[in-house]
């Protein structure tokens, strides 16, 4: 049988005596022995280190080359122009497998390049799940792509499709986290962000009860309007969301439904308000409901107030019967509803009074005429 053809293992070796190695280990081709091409194959590449020249494998079109003057290695070239590529020739098939990496064919991930569109898929290959996680300790997972297509940032479980997770916001009040930051382009005229933070509002403690998730807008640096999504109120005590600008509240709508404007603060006689306004109001139409109303006054046995004792109460009281008092109406304010009612009810009582009067002196003009009539 003919030696082996070392005219191919001289293009890997360079510049070594072969012909005396192989005399002296007295290797033939008809010699099938595994541990014998195993010394082969190590002085081979043994060689290629040596002598810093290169390895090259491949059928003429595919070529897989290392390249040990400057580390290159090139996949489907012999020209690689940087540390490590991978080129695929393949221009029939709609996607080429670049890379596996795993335990075997059915626990593995892959690494795709789309023909279609050109892009770069990952898959993972698991009988159960798949998961792509990106960390800088085996401990602490900075992103994680999960098969449910859920993504999360700071957590390795997501639960939605996008969930965010900052474990230590700190103790002292004012610490802040932000979370996103949709900006334009800097140099670009004003320089327009929208920021999402995590805020601790409390001044110590690790309670996470005390902090807000915020959506702000700045622009150049300056903090414009807001929204805040807050745990706990400084000024309610009580989960809120607050509307505002820069750093001061303008709006808060609580947790149990009550809105309060331009006001920090919803305490005293009417805390229990479902809208409190602290400024003026301007509307085109008011509706007010009511359960009842003043026509009460014109039922038949509707007693009447003799004007002698309303002129004793006024006198006395310095209001009329049923209408609040200035002292009232400072403390607590109008009811307009009610007050509306109450107003409509004297004026009802006053054109009852009005009509008998304006009776009486009708008589009283009959008998005048009468008397008249009589001296003539």
């Amino acid at each position: 049988m003919p030696k082996i053809p070392f005219t191919v293992v001289l293009v890997f070796v360079g510049y070594i005596d072969l012909p005396n190695l192989i005399n002296h280990l007295n290797l033939n081709y008809t010699k099938n022995n595994l541990m014998k091409k195993q010394i082969i194959t190590t002085l081979v590449f043994t060689a290629i280190v040596a002598t810093k020249s290169f390895g090259q494998w491949g059928n003429g079109t595919m070529n897989t080359q290392i390249q040990t003057t400057n580390g290159y290695v090139g996949i489907g070239t012999a020209t690689p122009p940087a540390k490590l590529i991978i080129w695929d020739n393949n221009n029939v098939s709609d996607e080429s497998q670049m890379i596996r990496l795993g335990m075997s064919s059915s626990y593995d991930y892959r690494i795709f390049r789309q023909k279609a569109d050109g892009a770069l898929r990952f898959d993972g290959n698991q009988p159960t799940s798949s998961s792509f996680r990106f960390s800088t300790s085996a401990a602490a997972y900075a992103l994680s792509i999960l098969n449910s297509g859920n993504v999360g940032i700071g957590t390795s479980s997501p639960t939605s499709h996008l969930h965010m997770v900052n474990s230590d916001l700190g103790a002292p009040g004012g610490s802040k986290v932000q979370w996103a930051n949709f900006s334009g382009i800097a140099g670009q005229g004003n320089n327009d962000q929208l920021k999402i933070f995590h805020n601790r509002i409390a001044t110590g403690g690790t309670n996470w009860n005390s902090s807000e998730i915020k959506i702000q807008r700045t622009v150049d640096a300056s903090d414009m309007s807001f929204i805040s999504f807050r745990s706990i109120d400084p000024t309610w005590g009580a989960s809120a969301i607050v509307f505002g600008s820069g750093t001061t509240d303008h709006m808060k709508i609580d947790y149990s439904g009550r809105v309060a404007i331009g006001t920090q603060t919803m305490t005293g006689t009417h805390s229990n308000a479902l809208l409190t306004v602290a400024g003026k109001m301007v509307a085109q139409s008011c509706y007010i409901t009511l359960t009842g109303w003043a026509d009460y006054v014109f039922a038949n046995d509707y007693k009447v107030p003799n004007l002698y004792d309303v002129e004793a109460y006024y006198k006395a009281n310095k209001h009329l019967p049923e209408i609040p008092s200035e002292k009232e109406i400072i403390e607590k304010g109008v009811d307009l509803a009610e007050m509306n009612k109450l107003l409509l009810k004297k004026i009802e009582e006053m054109t009852i009074l009005m009509v008998k009067q304006q009776k009486s002196i009708d008589a009283q003009q009959k008998d005048i005429e009468v008397l008249k009539l009589n001296r003539k």
